[in-house]
């Protein structure tokens, strides 16, 4: 059987099948990757074909160039993933602080959980500022998880009223905190 674009279009797609369902199994790609390292197999062996012209058993040939494809493959996607996974590779916050660190694995420094543990005294700090009414709606939706929703029913408000007295709310508490020291 030949490899080639002469090949007959059912055969080339039985082999392409059988060397996807391989390549789950032998190397765990998905679907899609496996058949994305069959495409890059068969162009290769297109440009290289005419080298092993004389080979008895181009099949043999056409099966090594696909299995360094699916290692090319992996090796690929394994380097994608050490990079995400480098602490030093992660954007960083205006703040200074890296973005996605949890993604890493890493626990949070000693420093880092007395100031979490600072700027939270200080924000309930900030809420004890409030209107009554702040304090209520910002606990109703921290403490009870309520729904908009349930919110406009319990307030007995109209949509539009809830959501300009949110938007008050929580321009009361950044002022607040900006007072405080906390929001910048």
């Amino acid at each position: 059987m030949a490899i080639t674009g002469s090949a007959e279009p059912a055969a080339v797609s039985e082999l392409r099948e059988k060397l996807v369902t391989i390549a789950r199994y032998k190397y765990g790609l998905q679907r899609t990757d496996a058949q994305d390292a069959f495409q890059d197999a068969v162009l290769t062996w297109m440009e290289v074909a005419e080298r092993y012209s004389g080979e008895q058993e181009p099949l043999r040939v056409f099966l090594g160039v696909f299995h360094k494809k699916c290692l090319e493959l992996i090796d690929r996607h394994s380097r994608e993933r050490r990079k995400l996974q480098k602490p030093g590779k992660l954007p960083e916050a205006p703040n200074g602080r890296r973005l996605g660190s949890a993604l890493c694995g890493s626990e949070p420094s000693t420093l880092a959980t007395i100031v979490q543990r600072e700027e939270g005294q200080q924000i309930l700090q900030a809420l004890s500022h409030l209107s009554p009414e702040a304090r209520e709606v910002f606990r109703l939706l921290a403490e009870e998880d309520v729904p908009r929703q349930e919110l406009i029913e319990l307030l007995n408000l109209n949509a539009n009223t809830v959501d300009s007295r949110l938007r008050k709310f929580r321009k009361e508490l950044r002022n607040v905190l900006k007072k405080l020291g906390v929001y910048v």
